[in-house]
């Protein structure tokens, strides 16, 4: 991917955003987008999403819940948005059902929020995207939560953490992203020279990963969680579904890295994953030394994963292990490294316990 310099203008309204290209399209329901226009704020038409964010800033206090429509085609978007005082409060952008991409072109992040608050995204594609600070398609930095509703995150990249989101809040701060109730994300084709092959979400306070049957497919990490990073110096949390095929890490965790002083809860649906890769431990799921806390699996399909020990999950000793209701097959070496002790799945009949003082061991 190209490189190059993001140009800036800055607002009075308490943001700053980037200088990024837009080009409108028609919408096929008339006279909803006229041609130049990238988003609609309340009555407001904009011809670039900057504007449009900053429109939107300065209706916050008189309607909170306006979101910024974005029109049918595709942006070239390296949007900076930098929330003063207390932060940018609670952003929605929701692109349109004729389709809305937006367009990083090799030479920068799409979107990066800076400062405390929520962001809601629907109905887009995010491509693209490439940055030197991790995050290709989405960077946060702060206490953030990001909702995802029918997003495409694809093709983005980082030479650190982060292929396609990276989030970061210190001060003890937390970060979450999370599915918006149904609505699905796909994460697909991402790559980070680190950490995090898609998504890298590192809170200090609480790092909490909520997925609702997302896709994450062929995501590369150069190090850890070939998919997912999820790591906190203090809680982490996963709570619902994915299908993951094809992801790779160079480290441990060939779809999701896990690593955390404890967790408040980690409880899985449902995972499907076949041909995910790990170099090191856990071909899927790795929850790694220093963390402790329970993960319960209760459904899902997991086949010819590969790791150097645990091919479709690796725990050390603090962490444990339930899982029912789901079918492992072909993952090398084993299905399950806990502790040391290696276990296949057929030999614990399907469903299992594993804890620090028994091992592994039939559940039912």
């Amino acid at each position: 991917m190209s490189r190059g310099p993001v140009g800036m203008v800055a607002t009075r309204m308490g943001l700053m955003v980037s200088l990024g290209a837009g080009c409108g399209a028609k919408s096929a329901e008339e006279g909803v987008c006229p041609e130049g226009v990238i988003a609609i704020v309340g009555t407001g038409e904009w011809v670039t999403l900057e504007s449009a964010i900053a429109a939107r800033e300065s209706l916050s206090s008189a309607d909170p819940d306006a979101e910024i429509e974005l029109c049918p085609g595709t942006f070239e978007s390296r949007t900076l948005v930098e929330g003063s005082g207390e932060g940018f409060g609670r952003i929605k952008l929701r692109g349109h059902p004729d389709g809305t991409v937006l367009d990083g072109d090799g030479a920068g992040t799409v979107l990066t929020f800076i400062g405390d608050g929520v962001v809601e995204l629907s109905d887009l594609t995010i491509t693209n995207g490439y940055a030197d600070a991790g995050g290709g398609g989405y960077r946060g930095q702060g206490s953030q939560t990001l909702i995802l509703d029918q997003v495409r995150f694809q093709n983005n990249e980082a030479p650190i953490d982060g292929g396609a989101v990276r989030m970061y809040a210190d001060d003890g701060g937390s970060v979450a992203i999370e599915d918006a109730g149904g609505g699905g994300a796909v994460f697909e084709d991402n790559r980070a020279g680190g950490d995090g092959g898609a998504i890298a979400l590192y809170g200090e306070g609480f790092a909490t990963f909520n997925p609702g049957t997302w896709t994450l497919n062929t995501n590369v990490a150069g190090g850890r969680g070939g998919a997912v990073v999820l790591q906190s110096a203090a809680s982490v949390g996963m709570f619902g579904d994915f299908i993951a095929t094809g992801n790779e890490a160079g480290d441990e965790g060939g779809v999701v890295f896990v690593q955390g002083t404890n967790s408040a809860g980690m409880v899985l649906g449902r995972v499907d994953a076949f041909d995910n890769r790990a170099a090191g431990k856990g071909g899927v799921i790795r929850l790694a030394d220093g963390g402790s806390g329970d993960l319960a699996l209760s459904s899902g399909d997991i086949q010819g994963n590969v790791a150097s020990g645990g091919g479709a999950i690796a725990a050390t000793r603090g962490w444990s292990v339930t899982v029912s209701g789901t079918a492992f097959s072909n993952n090398e070496p084993e299905d399950v490294l806990y502790a040391g002790e290696r276990y296949n799945a057929h030999t614990l009949a399907g469903a299992f316990v594993c804890t620090a003082d028994a091992g592994c061991s039939n559940a039912e």
